[in-house]
């Protein structure tokens, strides 16, 4: 069944318009999706990884770790928000990988959610652009993606949205340490809400995930918190500014 799972969960999280596409007869979009690509080859070297550090450390069954982990990291990769195990059990580095690929999401026109993988790929092109610059002054470098020089415009909204991103994922962690929450619990519970990807870990958490403990206030800020994930970040603050309203 997880297995089965895993599949569907890999095949949601991929661009919708490439199974158009691929209706139409056409599979050459989906197998090229820079996207998709990424995507597939992440979601490889977080598993691997994974199942490395389990073997050595844990040294149980092999095909046991390897469904507890792919299982676990697809469903929390995607955004489904299903669970099988304790991953924070499975020790430091694994812990820091599931957060990891949390934060990075699905694809863009999928039903995954957090940042999505295009948005990393944009700001991966835009690193390796200024490394560029930086080597060669005089170079004339432009970011590209597929081939295809990325539009300034798109370039600009991309990095307005990290910030804002990274900003509401802070301020959102330190809101809710102030409700009395224990740091791990707040970092996860602010990760969880503002990339919709569904568990959290800590004392305060029941053993089935539940948060029923949290507080209140708590619970408010995880709520404003799942909206401006799920609805992109921007298309919320926009609504407080009063400019937007007069126009």
């Amino acid at each position: 069944m997880e297995y089965v799972s895993v599949i569907f969960m890999v095949l949601a999280s991929l661009p919708f318009i490439r199974y158009v596409q691929l209706v139409s007869g056409s599979a050459r979009p989906l197998l090229r999706d820079v996207q998709a690509q990424a995507y597939i080859r992440w979601l490889g070297y977080s598993v691997a990884l994974i199942v490395i550090y389990r073997m050595i450390y844990e040294g149980t069954d092999f095909l046991t770790v390897l469904r507890e982990t792919t299982f676990n990291t697809v469903t929390l990769f995607s955004g489904t928000g299903y669970g099988s195990a304790d991953v924070f059990s499975w020790g430091a580095l694994p812990f820091s990988i599931i957060i990891i690929v949390g934060l990075i999401g699905g694809c863009t026109a999928s039903t995954g959610c957090s940042v999505k993988v295009f948005r990393w790929l944009m700001v991966i092109e835009a690193i390796k652009t200024q490394v560029r610059r930086t080597r060669h002054p005089h170079g004339v470098f432009t970011p590209k993606l597929q081939g295809k020089t990325l539009d300034a415009e798109i370039f600009s909204s991309v990095m307005a949205f990290f910030v804002l991103f990274v900003l509401s994922f802070g301020i959102l962690c330190v809101l809710l340490a102030m409700c009395g929450l224990p740091f791990l619990t707040a970092l996860t519970a602010a990760w969880t809400a503002i990339a919709n990807v569904g568990p959290a870990w800590g004392a305060p958490v029941g053993p089935t995930g539940a948060m029923d403990a949290f507080p209140t206030v708590a619970k408010w800020l995880m709520i404003f918190g799942m909206i401006i994930g799920r609805l992109e970040v921007l298309s919320v603050y926009v609504l407080f500014v009063p400019m937007f309203w007069r126009d």
